[in-house]
């Protein structure tokens, strides 16, 4: 599922129930900033937000967007994005440098919410290309990869200094990163070596897909 980014103060959220419906505004309680959304199912979803209560950066939904309720991570941040790789286990890049892996426990039916890493970078995204194979993007052009599940994380040389701003891999060798000023760079070893892309424009750039290796 393609992750959202929106960047305006609003008190709403559009959906879609239909691919070729209608779209209508959901509350998502609060007037801050929205800054992620991920859904790992049609009823059951994850918002990003900015806020004065500093442990309830995240909301979640389990009726398909009709009510958010605020989530306490015990980790202060803005969550900037997330990814789950399944309905029970998934990701959030932060702010401040975090990121922390969500897990759900069958015994007592709660999220638990796990510090994996603090980074030297401000994270704008976090994909993961398997259950095991994930990167995360920032300021700095910081690019941080794992293999094992978020355990580890190292950084890897993305050849620029702008900000990067969302990730994308088709597979585990074949990726993007996009950021300020038209960057591009795009690696083919899984970030071994990136390497930077021309753009017709200079402008910032906060999203990226792939359908396949070479359309996008």
């Amino acid at each position: 599922m393609k992750k959202v980014i929106l960047h305006f103060l609003t008190l709403f959220i559009i959906t879609n129930i239909y691919s070729q419906g209608d779209w209508f505004l959901q509350n998502s309680g609060t007037t801050t900033l929205l800054y992620s959304i991920y859904f790992t199912t049609n009823t059951v979803g994850w918002m990003g937000v900015g806020t004065s209560d500093n442990t309830k950066h995240l909301r979640y939904t389990n009726d398909g967007g009709n009510t958010w309720s605020p989530v306490t991570t015990g980790i202060t941040d803005t969550w900037t994005a997330m990814y789950f790789t399944s309905w029970d286990v998934g990701y959030l890049a932060g702010w401040n440098g975090n990121i922390v892996k969500v897990t759900y426990d069958s015994g007592t039916g709660k999220y638990i919410f796990t510090l994996l890493k603090n980074v030297s970078a401000t994270l704008q995204d976090i994909y993961f290309v398997n259950s095991t194979t994930g990167w995360a993007v920032g300021s700095g052009g910081k690019i941080f990869k794992t293999i094992n599940s978020g355990f580890t994380w190292n950084e890897q040389t993305s050849n620029t200094e702008n900000p990067l701003y969302a990730v994308y891999f088709t597979d585990t060798n074949y990726g993007w990163a996009v950021g300020d000023n038209g960057t591009i760079t795009h690696t083919t070893d899984g970030g071994t070596n990136w390497n930077l892309q021309s753009s017709p424009h200079s402008s910032w750039q906060y999203d990226v897909q792939f359908f396949d290796r070479n359309n996008g």
